[in-house]
């Protein structure tokens, strides 16, 4: 409790370098842990459910890359394969339509309907129903806690029913806690296949009928080697859909903590991929963050240890050991260091929204109550106080009392060297994060602004749930005089549907990979698309008007 006493009035004591080190240190600490809780966030993806190890997605090696397979492979899984603990289809999709009772409507961005299986594979948080139950009926469907409340409010929401794009009635059968962010398989509500079930049939059979997010997984019994089923998948086609299939397609199984990282899965994913050497580089920056931090505080420690020559004399003289200074010196780094890390979770706090906003990315205060997380901060509390602690305690413990009493301690200061090395390491890693910084800038002002090849400005895109109401639509929208031009398309220019294609006739052989959009004659003009040769689609069409917004 002394050398804390001593510690404090030391800090009040030089209010002025107590105040730059603690901001110094707040940054790099604060710094450290956004970038931690960003990458934590990343690197855990799909991690928390209990079976993940075991648990593999099905995909598709034929042209390309396709994360979506056939609804044939399913069934002819479960009969090839029982000893599988279990294998289920999931048909995502990006909307639908939901009416409530009193003819209230949400449009909510992402569903899926999935099978019996599925509660059998991903083991979420449930709050109300049963899962092993829930999805095995007709008409049934799970919704999320946040949902089931906006839906229903207060009242229980088992056993209500909904209205899914004018089509199916659904009872609730079930009520799961929220999706955390970092999963590859969001979604607000989840329906049973079997509703739908009647409506593929052909599906069913043939295995190049692919929808788009129509995903599988399997789960491995334990101690099950992954490579013992891959050996068999190759038969395993053949089998049931002949030689020639199995030449061309390849199934592999794609491990689930992988799907978020692999990016030779581009086209038909629900969420980005990307690499984890970009989150194991980010951790760098933040290591690097707080190195910089570190050298800062020991040079200003080190520079303020030779105005502080003749206090050092003085105890010396009165009986203190080196070691009791050293201590001393370390407990000042230490209060030092706990004040920025109270001010770090501050300032974290304060910029993690604005941070969590700009990557949209579902991380929080909250997070940092975590014993990991609680854990990782004292870790790096003791980390700091060691590093920028130990050299300055060690010089400034080492004056010679004679030699601080009489002014002389400058003359024998002996760390300048390693005070510039110091720096000069200080700077190189600052321009190093600079350029860095100043090349990041660059690419994302060149992301934002370059010619994309359309135009993007005022163009609303929605889906059209009901594809039967589109004339009337057109008619609507046509007639306002708010609106200058409707087009009606499979999507925008930035979204693509892949699809294989061959040209004999141009001397291409052998299938390739394009991708493919369905357009009405507007669609040119609306985005300013600029044909290279040939022209434009033609047909008769309401869609255009003649005058402004």
């Amino acid at each position: 409790m002394n050398y804390i006493k001593t510690a404090w009035r030391a800090i009040k004591g030089h209010r002025a370098y107590s105040i730059i080190n603690i901001l110094g240190l707040t940054l790099g600490i604060a710094s450290c842990l956004v970038i931690f809780l960003v990458v934590k966030y990343e690197l855990g993806y799909d991690r928390w459910f209990k079976k993940s190890d075991r648990i593999y997605r099905v995909t598709l090696n034929g042209i390309d890359f396709n994360p979506s397979v056939s609804m044939a492979v399913v069934p002819a899984m479960r009969n090839d394969f029982p000893e599988l603990e279990a294998v289920s289809q999931v048909l995502f999709q990006n909307s639908i339509m939901i009416k409530v009772a009193g003819n209230t409507r949400y449009q909510e961005k992402s569903f899926a309907f999935a099978d019996e299986q599925f509660t059998s594979v991903f083991d979420y948080q449930w709050l109300e129903g049963n899962p092993a139950t829930a999805l095995s009926a007709p008409n049934s469907v799970v919704l999320t806690e946040s949902v089931a409340h906006k839906y229903f409010g207060n009242r229980e929401a088992i056993g209500q029913v909904i209205n899914a794009d004018n089509t199916y009635d659904l009872k609730v059968t079930g009520v799961i806690k929220d999706l955390p962010g970092n999963t590859h398989l969001p979604f607000s509500a989840l329906m049973s296949l079997e509703t739908v079930r009647k409506n593929i049939k052909g599906m069913l059979s043939n295995f190049y009928w692919i929808p788009t997010g129509g995903y599988t997984y399997v789960v491995l019994p334990e101690n099950y080697p992954v490579s013992r089923l891959e050996k068999r998948m190759k038969a395993f086609i053949a089998k049931n859909w002949g030689n020639d299939v199995a030449k061309e397609n390849k199934l592999l199984l794609q491990p689930l903590k992988d799907i978020h990282f692999d990016q030779r899965y581009l086209d038909n994913t629900i969420t980005y991929t990307t690499s984890r050497e970009t989150y194991w580089a980010l951790a760098a920056i933040a290591v690097l963050i707080i190195v910089i931090a570190c050298i800062n505080f020991m040079n200003l420690s080190t520079a303020q240890a030779i105005t502080r020559a003749k206090e050092i004399g003085v105890r010396k003289v009165l009986g203190s050991t080196r070691r009791q200074l050293i201590v001393q010196f370390l407990g000042e780094t230490a209060v030092m260091t706990f004040f920025s890390l109270l001010l770090g979770v501050f300032f974290t706090w304060l910029f993690l929204p604005p941070v969590a906003g700009w990557l949209d990315i579902k991380i929080n205060i909250v997070q940092l109550m975590r014993p990991s997380i609680i854990g990782v901060m004292l870790g790096l509390t003791v980390v700091v106080i060691l590093l920028a602690g130990l050299y300055p305690a060690f010089v400034q413990s080492a004056f010679r009392p004679a030699v601080s009493l009489k002014n002389k301690a400058s003359l024998s200061f002996k760390g300048l060297t390693l005070r510039k090395s110091l720096v000069v390491v200080q700077f190189a890693i600052s321009q190093v994060m600079i350029a860095g910084t100043l090349v990041v800038a660059y690419q994302m002002d060149l992301f934002q602004n370059r010619d994309l090849g359309f135009n993007k400005d005022a163009v609303i895109s929605f889906i059209i749930p009901d594809q039967s109401k589109t004339p009337l639509l057109q008619q609507a929208l046509v007639s306002n005089p708010g609106v200058r031009q409707v087009s009606f398309s499979s999507g925008a220019p930035g979204y693509n549907n892949a699809t294989s294609f061959s040209a004999p006739e141009l001397g291409i052989t052998k299938v390739d990979v394009t991708t493919l959009k369905f357009i009405d004659e507007p669609y040119l003009r609306m985005f300013d698309i600029k044909l290279l040769a040939g022209e434009n689609v033609r047909r008769n069409t309401l869609s255009e008007r003649d005058h402004d917004p």
